[in-house]
């Protein structure tokens, strides 16, 4: 009985090792998102205010 407690508590733990490290990476890709979004939403705003620059 011990054996198939230890056992299951070792599977456990790769499992939950598994979840954690594809968590990391999952926010990892979703700060690269957010960053990458910011630039883009940077870029367009300087878009605009070059637009508006010209027009005056």
């Amino acid at each position: 009985m011990f054996d198939l407690n230890k056992t299951q508590y070792q599977k456990l733990n790769a499992n939950n090792s598994k979840i954690t490290k594809a968590h990391t990476a999952f926010l990892q890709a979703r700060q690269d998102y957010s960053q990458q979004m910011s630039e883009i939403i940077q870029l367009q705003l300087a878009c605009a205010q070059n637009l508006l620059n010209e027009e005056s």
